[in-house]
């Protein structure tokens, strides 16, 4: 089972981590437009730029662009060296997990039913 990266050179033999390192060559992008423009699934797109980020081959700022929330712009190369404390700080990886959908697992019981469902099967039991 071979590695996808060589690890000495840094270089990527992905083709996915190679198309984010020749995107991220033209401008800083978000992780949506490099998925967008790599062609590739956003999931698989952070994973690798995960992995890119590891091996220093990329970096991420920052930013606010007008939204309510902060938003991660990924750079070519390696992160300079001089990092405020703030930034440092604030920077927690949001924006490579997935988002989470939250379910009920149960229901209150309500002791009455629709007027239609009533009456094809009947009042609501009363227990």
């Amino acid at each position: 089972m071979g590695d996808t990266h060589d690890r000495r050179t840094r270089h990527a033999t992905d083709p996915l981590e190679a198309a984010i390192v020749t995107l991220l060559g033209a401008g800083p992008r978000q992780a949506d437009q490099l998925a967008h423009d790599a062609g590739y699934s956003l999931a698989a797109t952070r994973l690798r730029l995960e992995r890119l980020l590891e091996r220093g081959c990329v970096h991420r700022a920052k930013v606010n662009l007008g939204q309510p929330r902060w938003q991660y712009l990924w750079h070519a190369g390696p992160a300079p060296e001089a990092v405020s404390p703030q930034a440092a700080e604030a920077d927690t990886g949001d924006d490579l997990l997935a988002p989470v959908q939250t379910t009920v697992r149960s229901y209150p019981r309500v002791g009455r039913r629709d007027p239609l469902v009533a009456a094809l099967f009947g009042a609501a039991d009363k227990r």
